[in-house]
Formats: structure tokens, sequence, C-alpha cells
């Protein structure tokens, strides 16, 4: 029975991680997390984590690093309620596209508690249960599938859109599965796949990536490096900047690391330079004899010119106004902000007048009472100090320097063991995650508990030194 259970448990933590992209179809649960396929199944996870908990006593494993870790996040828990308090006649009368403040709040507070704190506290009391090398494989094993699915559906719905050739009847039997729902995108040209929006892919291929190029430095076979150059290139197809940048941040990191171990294999160092001149070789021929590619990495280049004018793109000046609106509420409320969740209230009355006229984007979602879709901030610092104030941030900034000194630190500690691959790895995405959170302003997103799980782990696990 014991064993079953344990089957059951890695099962519903790889559904998890394979579903993390999937949030792209009707959802009956509500709030943020609408749409969101890996919390049925996260659901489920913490129910069979609470059931094996009573069976073997009923105690979970909290080690002193989570106590820790717990007791900053209660101190952030107790400010949020502190700001609240202060805010209260503002969020009770704050009401927006039938979503009211007081409700709002609410929903918020619950995923703060359920990712803060209920997730990482079963990921890392189920992590604590298995050696780091039965670990990387429950990670790796779902990730390979998802990458492998997702390519195999995101090559027909790219051709599909960006290329109009009538091959997206192969693939849309896929949405008659629970969970699954793939769209044409049709003049959107930008790869989504089961999610919603970039944004949420994209989150998801960057946990991915380091995790992808661990396994092929530890296994040089053929189909992990097919694997790393399609995760590459999928993020290269999402149309996402960012995305990019943490990509060709990841891959910098690792290099400039292989380049400097010593016992790296001349037969690995001359297979993965082979691949990278093939891969330019490749995008080089086309992008000089096919109109369509030449176009289209032009057209990625042009995005990167980061000292256009933000009015250059609708979808640019919606984020650069956006973002710049959750500062100046952030600055009209320096110190306790304008309280959880509510950001989103007072971002039309931040936008100048010419850009509303000239925006519809703004009209449409930030300004606009019929429009269901609720006001973003599209920048997670940016969102925790409109709503936080400077307390807030410095609170939630400690966190991360916390998380970031154990990982630095388990990284030296691990400095000749074998797995010290593995931290180096967690600690690339942690950092990648926390790059991408200034894209998003939402804390539900489970790839970065998982780390922050992974890193608590990491520090109460006893490492085996090579000799």
């Amino acid at each position: 029975m014991k064993i079953k259970l344990i089957k059951l448990r890695i099962f519903l933590f790889s559904l998890i991680v394979f579903f993390i992209s999937f949030n792209n179809f009707k959802s009956i649960l509500p709030g943020e997390i609408l749409g969101e396929a890996s919390y049925y199944f996260l659901f489920a996870f913490i129910y069979f984590e609470i059931f094996n908990s009573i069976k073997i006593g009923g105690k979970i494993l909290i080690t002193k690093t989570m106590k820790n870790y717990q007791k900053i996040v209660l101190i952030i828990f107790l400010f949020i309620l502190v700001s609240f308090i202060l805010n209260f006649g503002n969020i009770l009368f704050n009401n927006f596209k039938g979503q009211r403040g007081l409700t709002r709040f609410v929903w918020q507070f619950i995923i703060y508690i359920l990712t803060f704190i209920i997730q990482v506290l079963f990921f890392s009391n189920f992590f604590n249960e298995f050696p780091i090398v039965k670990l990387k494989t429950i990670i790796l094993k779902p990730i390979n599938i998802s990458i492998s699915i997702i390519a195999f559906f995101g090559f027909f719905q790219y051709l599909s859109s960006y290329y109009s050739m009538n091959l997206f009847f192969l693939i849309k039997w896929i949405n008659f599965l629970p969970f699954a729902n793939i769209e044409p995108n049709t003049g959107i040209n930008r790869l989504m796949v089961f999610s919603r929006e970039p944004s949420y892919f994209v989150n998801y291929l960057v946990f991915c990536f380091p995790f992808l190029i661990l396994q092929l430095k530890e296994q040089t076979f053929i189909k992990n490096y097919l694997r790393v150059l399609v995760c590459f290139i999928l993020i290269f197809l999402s149309d996402s900047r960012i995305g990019l940048i943490i990509a060709v941040f990841q891959i910098i990191l690792y290099m400039l690391r292989l380049f400097r171990d010593k016992k790296i294999k001349t037969e690995y160092l001359l297979r993965s330079v082979n691949v990278i001149i093939l891969f330019f070789t490749i995008i080089i021929t086309l992008f000089f004899t096919n109109k369509k590619v030449n176009q289209f990495v032009l057209k990625k280049i042009e995005r990167f010119d980061f000292t256009a004018s933000p009015n250059v793109t609708t979808s640019n000046s919606t984020r650069y106004y956006s973002t710049l609106a959750g500062v100046k509420v952030g600055i009209q409320n320096p110190l306790f902000g304008v309280g959880l969740g509510q950001n989103g209230y007072y971002l039309c009355q931040n936008i100048p007048q010419l850009v509303k006229r000239e925006n519809y984007e703004i009209r449409k979602f930030n300004c606009n009472c019929g429009e269901k879709l609720f006001p973003i901030a599209y920048s997670l610092p940016v969102r925790i100090f409109s709503e936080l104030g400077l307390i807030g941030f410095f609170l939630f900034s400690l966190l991360f320097l916390y998380l970031l000194k154990i990982g630095l630190n388990v990284l030296k500690k691990t400095k000749y063991s074998q797995d010290n691959e593995f931290v180096f790895t967690i600690l690339v995405v942690f950092c990648s995650l926390f790059l991408f959170s200034f894209q998003i302003d939402t804390f539900r997103f489970i790839t970065l508990w998982i780390v922050v799980s992974l890193i608590l782990y990491l520090n109460e696990y006893r490492f085996k030194t090579n000799n």
C-alpha cells in the first residue's frame, strides 16, 4: 500500500508539471486560477500529501530552513493585513467590472496562502522523501513528455497561422480531451499552443530549458540535443522578448560553466559546438533563401530596439503605460500601498488621456467597465510596490534575497559534490523566474513554487562529496 501511495503521489506531481502550460480552456475553478489545469492535480496532490502524513503519524516534516522561510512569509502576511486595515475604507467601495474591492482582496489573499504557504509546504515535504538522483527523474520525465507534445502540436499550429497552411484539422481533435484547447491563432503569429497567452507559455519554457540542458550535460544523446533545440525554438516562436533574453542568459551561464569545467568530455564539447553551428547555418540559409523567414527574423530584431518609442506597437504602449500607471499608484501611496489586489482600480485614472484615446487595448481592458478582463500591471515588482508600498516591496525583496542566499550557499557547499550541477540548475531557474516576474503580475505560477521548494529542500539535503 505504501509503494502504491508513493507512486500515486509521484504521478500527481508529474501531472502538475506536465499541465502547467495548459490554461486555455473553460474552467469551473474561480478567481485567478481560472483555466489552470495544473491546479486540479495540485489539489489532488495536496489531499494525498495530507493523507500520507496522517498515515505515517499525522506529522508534516517542517525543517529548520522551512521555519525560517515561514517566519518571513508570516511577517508579509501580517503586513498585508495591516495594509488592508489602513485601506479598508477605499477597498470597501472599490468596484470595477463587477468586481468589488473586498472580494478581490479575499481572492488574492487566498492565492497568497495557497502559493507562499501551502504549495511550498507540501512540495518540500514531498521532495524530502527522495534523493536528488530520483528527484531529477521525477522532474525531467514530465518535462520531456510535455515538450515533445507541445512541439508536435505547436509545429502544426504555427504552420496554420504564420504560413496559412490548411493543416489545423490534423491537431484540432486534441480539443476533445480534458484541459486541452488549441486554436489556429490566425493573424497573431505568436506561438502559444495550449496556453491562453504567450506569457503563460514562455514561463513554462524558461522553467524547462535549464533542466533540459542539465539532462543534456549528463546524457549526451541526440534526442537530448533535440529537446534543448526544440525548447529554444519554441521560446523564439512565442515572440516574447523577455523569454528570449532569459533563454540566452541561461545558455551563457551554462557555456561559461562548461568551459570552466576541466573534467568536461571533449566529445560532448565538440558535439555541442557542432549542433550550435548546424542550427545557425540552417537559420542563416533560410534567412537568405526564404522570404517569410527573412521577414520573420527582421521583425524579431526590430522588437529588440528598446530605444524606440513605446507607442510603436499597441501592445508595447499598453504594457509601458500600464506599468507606468502602477508606479504612479505606488508613489501616491508610498508606505502601505492601496491594498492587496487593488492595483487595477487605480490604473485607468493614472494613464494620460491622449494614450486612452489612441490605444484601444487600454480603453478596452483598463478603462472599459463592460470588458470582463480585470486591468493588470504587467510587472510583479510594480504590482507589489503599488499594492503594498515600499514596506511591502522591501519585505518581498528580503524573501527573494533569503532564498538566493540559500541557493548560493548550497552551491558553494556542494562544490565538490556530484550534485553540484543540479543545484546550479535550480539556481538558474530561480533567477530566470525572478527576471520573468517583470513580465507578469501574479503569484500563481506553480513553476516558481516548485523551485522555491527545491531550494528549501537542497539546504537540508545531505550531499555526498566526491573523493
